[in-house]
């Protein structure tokens, strides 16, 4: 299998993207660049600094999770709306948890 090795240079001071890994300076809490260091980090992490650099000092790396979740519990009675005909397959969702043992 013949593998080619791409690098792609992001901005000409210090990014590139090698296999899925960025190479960028390490950034402190305050979020400046300590200088003379590089670290290896995967593209969250690596966003996660960037905005960290502009002044926002708190991230998740969660992948859409936090976005789900919320919908879920936006949606919760629309999606757990008794009176909807056959919704449930089962009686689980319409009894507790101690009634089923």
């Amino acid at each position: 299998m013949n593998q080619t090795h791409r690098e792609v240079s992001l901005s000409p001071e210090h990014d590139v993207l090698r296999l899925g890994v960025f190479i960028a300076p390490e950034i402190d809490q305050d979020g400046q660049v300590i200088d003379g260091t590089t670290t290896f980090c995967a593209v969250e992490e690596y966003a996660l600094s960037y905005y960290r650099q502009q002044g926002f000092d708190q991230g998740i790396h969660g992948e859409g999770s936090t976005f789900s979740s919320l919908y879920c519990l936006f949606m919760w009675d629309i999606i757990f709306a008794s009176g909807v005909p056959d919704v449930f397959s089962q009686s689980f969702p319409g009894c507790s948890f101690r009634h089923l043992f």
